[in-house]
């Protein structure tokens, strides 16, 4: 059992997988696909303050998705999107602190993040934070 735990928290934390959130969580999809618009028109949008734009701009620049890779304008855009409550974006750039992508790995920064999109009732962030706190051998708040 516990090897299952290791290996699960390695796969998760030890950030061999990809964790990454999608923007389902609390703002809603309207008929822009922000998912499939073109780069310049999705910077665009992103800088005149659309959150969903900001959000998919960042995980463009996190992935190469139409883009050439950038992982501090990742960063960039994640955070601001993240300080207008936008969890999934919170739980991408905590992922982006805990890997290291873009930014020294900064375990202080991603749990901040990680307990914001929890509060906002992301189930992954919570998962994560609890596999934190059990990596950290902090049992009892890892339950919690």
């Amino acid at each position: 059992m516990k090897l299952l735990k290791v290996t699960v928290l390695t796969a998760f934390l030890g950030l061999s997988g990809v964790a990454s959130a999608e923007l389902v969580a609390n703002i809603p999809l309207n008929g822009s696909r922000y998912d499939s618009m073109e780069p310049m028109a999705l910077l665009s949008q992103a800088k005149s303050g659309n959150q969903q734009a900001q959000f998919f701009l960042a995980k463009r620049y996190q992935k190469g998705l139409g883009i050439q890779q950038n992982f501090q304008q990742a960063i960039q855009w994640y955070t601001t999107a993240a300080k207008q409550d936008i969890a999934p974006a919170q739980l991408n750039l905590a992922m982006m602190y805990i890997r290291g992508e873009g930014v020294q790995p900064n375990a202080g920064q991603a749990r901040y993040w990680l307990e914001k999109a929890a509060k906002l009732g992301d189930n992954r962030a919570s998962y994560t934070l609890a596999m934190l706190d059990e990596k950290e051998k902090k049992l009892v708040d890892a339950y919690k």
